[in-house]
């Protein structure tokens, strides 16, 4: 199995396969063949220093890593050094079963996505056309 592991980590480490978008409310439909995804959600660790991906914000300790259906345990996560409330990430989905038999979902080669910076551009390129609209019918009414 860890050599199947390894061939994924290599195809979406060299970007012949894409990371599909995925989302928590997927997880009840996934089969349990690995799955290369990007998904959004909120990181928290566990009293053991596991690291857990969650849909839902502000959890209390009680609840992280307990909802399996709604969190995705990270394997061999790098401990990022700052981030923010919501975080994106890449890797391979699998679905493993618990000791209780319960389905776990784990995020293999698990990489935290650098977050997307809103520019202030894109705000200056559309008044560029609203000022020049303005302007020419500024000057129309004047003629």
């Amino acid at each position: 199995m860890q050599l199947i592991y390894l061939f994924w980590g290599i195809l979406l480490s060299t970007g012949v396969w894409a990371y599909e978008p995925f989302t928590f409310y997927e997880l009840s439909q996934i089969q349990n063949t690995p799955k290369p995804i990007k998904i959004r959600g909120f990181l928290y660790q566990t009293s053991d220093k596991q690291w857990v991906l969650a849909a839902e914000p502000n959890l209390k300790s009680c609840c992280i890593g307990k909802k399996f259906a709604q969190q995705i345990f990270l394997d061999k996560f790098q401990t990022p050094s700052s981030f923010h409330a919501v975080v994106e990430m890449t890797g391979l989905l699998t679905v493993e079963t618990s000791s209780s038999g319960q389905k776990i979902y784990v995020l293999k080669n698990a990489a935290l996505l650098p977050p997307e910076e809103n520019s202030y551009a894109w705000v200056l390129l559309a008044c560029i056309p609203i000022g020049c609209s303005g302007f020419w019918l500024f000057r129309r009414r004047q003629l």
